[in-house]
């Protein structure tokens, strides 16, 4: 079967957009790696075009699902070699990680988020929570700041699992954050935290399947999000976001 008939099952099957390309690079990350994370970081396309990739190719003999792995068959890499294709192999720079941007000046924010994110709860498949590494968190301050969103903003965050309302605060730069999570853990945590440290930062329980309340719209300068790994969550999301900007963002 050719790259563009399983693309095409793929998109038959699940409605999800799919091309021979991304086939081929979830298969190539296939071939580097058996961790399914890996793979997905590797293949570099949306979670679920990934995996109902790898649910295909399982049902054509090529991989076969083992204990929190992927495992490449004898005929999967008969087929890779027919196909031309090769393991990925990721490129980055070693330094920020193909990110471009350098956190020595966000060293100090670093250990400070550190020390409270511990104490975060922990993540829930109640709630599609995954959270990203602490690192990435900064990461996502640093280019905030670097875009010139961070300092004397009004920021919101929508949906915090990721902690990056609280980073932000740490920093001090911002005029405001505004953090809105439907679990009510993440928003508990962060309200205590800002309490504590007496942060610039307020936490609210809401579900973004719902538009924001009257008083969050038009408010702020500056909004972040990581939606979920389906074309109507990030519209969600970004609708959401747009409605609270007070201008162009």
């Amino acid at each position: 079967m050719q790259l563009g008939e399983i693309a095409k099952r793929i998109e038959e099957r699940h409605g999800i957009p799919a091309n021979a390309r991304d086939v081929a690079r979830v298969f190539s990350a296939t071939l580097a790696s058996s961790d399914i994370w890996r793979i997905i970081d590797l293949a570099g396309i949306p979670v679920l075009a990934t995996c109902a990739a790898l649910e295909a190719f399982a049902e054509m003999g090529w991989v076969r699902f083992g204990p929190l792995a992927v495992i490449v068959t004898e005929e999967g890499k008969e087929a890779a070699e027919k196909l031309g294709i090769v393991p990925a192999q990721e490129l980055r720079c070693p330094h920020c990680c193909g990110r471009g941007l350098f956190l020595e000046p966000f060293r100090e924010l670093a250990q400070k988020f550190h020390e409270l994110a511990q104490n975060r709860p922990e993540a829930s498949q109640e709630f599609d929570q995954g959270y990203v590494t602490e690192e990435t968190t900064v990461a996502r301050i640093a280019l905030l700041f670097a875009r010139g969103d961070l300092a004397g903003k009004e920021i919101l965050v929508l949906g915090d699992d990721d902690l990056v309302s609280l980073a932000a605060a740490l920093t001090g730069l911002p005029k405001k954050v505004v953090a809105l999570d439907v679990d009510p853990r993440i928003v508990g945590f962060l309200q205590e935290v800002a309490r504590e440290k007496n942060l610039k930062l307020e936490a609210f329980r809401h579900d973004l399947r719902e538009p924001l309340p009257e008083e969050l719209l038009r408010r702020f300068d500056t909004f972040v999000c990581d939606p979920t790994e389906s074309f109507r969550g990030y519209l969600a999301f970004a609708h959401r976001g747009i409605s609270a900007l007070r201008g162009p963002g």
